[in-house]
């Protein structure tokens, strides 16, 4: 599964065009995974019909939301959050940043969630 982003671009306030980008999940929870955090993608549940040629197992799937681009979930304690709009919090030892996904129409689908351990250094996040 994949990602694809498109954003519009401006030369002197004038629409001139698109830009479309598409990046693989592997590649960006690998880019994570090599920092010691774990990246998320989660999609609302009544898009699964959408992704009709992807089928996610039972384990992935939240209340509302099922994450798409791990094999593992790693966020059992989603059950006691209410996911509104970018913000972070402390569960435990570990962190989570979370922020939601647009559609092309300006629509929830889903959310980008990062999680890390509290023993991560911050120097781990500069390149």
């Amino acid at each position: 599964m994949f990602m694809r982003a498109i954003a519009p671009v401006f030369s002197k306030g004038d629409y001139v065009g698109t830009i479309e980008t598409v990046v693989d999940f592997k590649d960006l929870n690998d880019y994570f995974k090599k920092d010691g955090v774990v990246f998320y993608v989660l999609m609302k549940n009544e898009y699964l019909p959408i992704a009709n040629f992807a089928s996610y197992q039972q384990k992935l799937m939240l209340d509302n939301y099922t994450i798409v681009n791990q094999e593992v979930n790693g966020l059992d304690f989603i059950k006691e959050i209410n996911f509104q709009g970018t913000g972070y919090l402390k569960r435990g030892d570990y962190y989570v940043l979370y922020t939601p996904i647009v559609d092309i129409n300006g629509e929830h689908v889903g959310f980008f969630v990062l999680t890390w351990s509290e023993s991560l250094s911050l120097a781990s996040f500069k390149g």
